[in-house]
């Protein structure tokens, strides 16, 4: 009866997390992990631990910080990010790497030898995930899953919304950010879906120009 009890927590607080992911979680022989900051950084075997991955819960925007007070007592801690675009001011925006998972950052540590019942007071934590008291570990097919989805999403650079693009072949759009080119309109000729980018035809003293362009760089004319 422990054991249903204890998956059913498990998976409720996975299934949290897979709305933001996406995919389907999986049954994972939980196994050792290693210390790393980030899923950018290949994974390094621990020495003499048995440690697994826990979901903490944080307030909105301390993801970092709870990460790193875990990080400080040497247990691992890892706090998946991925790029986001932010307006600067009314033409220029810049990337920065925001939480995937807002409200939650993993603690790995081994219940026998770790001191993990102080992240229940660190600040910024909301809580440990727990069932009587015993923490939950997550099975390692799910963190495999964020790490892959991690690494894609700063591979190839901004998180992209889902659906058709936002501008067409056809489409008439101004540059609002271009070293050369801002503030020129053009005309879409090409649409490049996966990179989430436009090919535009500037005419420049009369000779027609194709340059590509990220959404960001450019707004519907007219």
């Amino acid at each position: 009866m422990f054991a249903k009890v204890e998956n059913d927590i498990t998976m409720h607080a996975l299934r949290l997390l897979q709305m933001r992911v996406g995919g389907q979680i999986t049954d994972g022989k939980l196994v050792p992990i290693g210390p790393y900051l980030s899923a950018l950084l290949p994974l390094e075997p621990a020495a003499n631990l048995q440690r697994h991955w826990h979901v903490v819960q944080t307030h909105s925007q301390k993801e970092g910080e709870v990460a790193e007070q875990i990080a400080k007592l040497r247990m691992d801690s890892y706090d998946p990010r991925e790029p986001k675009s932010v307006r600067v001011n009314a033409v220029k925006r810049r990337v920065v790497r925001r939480p995937m998972l807002v409200g939650y950052t993993f603690a790995g540590f081994d219940v026998r030898s770790d001191p993990w019942e102080l992240i229940g007071d660190m600040r910024g934590v909301m809580r440990l995930f727990k069932f009587d008291e015993r923490p939950l570990p997550v099975p390692d097919a799910a963190i495999e899953q964020i790490r892959q989805q991690e690494l894609e999403l700063n591979e190839g650079g901004i998180s992209r919304p889902c659906g058709p693009l936002p501008a067409k072949v056809g489409d008439w759009v101004q540059i609002i950010e271009h070293p050369s080119f801002s503030g020129l309109i053009g005309l879409v000729i090409e649409t490049l879906a996966l990179k989430w980018r436009l090919i535009v035809e500037l005419d420049i003293f009369g000779q027609k120009a194709p340059v590509e362009l990220s959404l960001d760089q450019v707004r519907l004319a007219g």
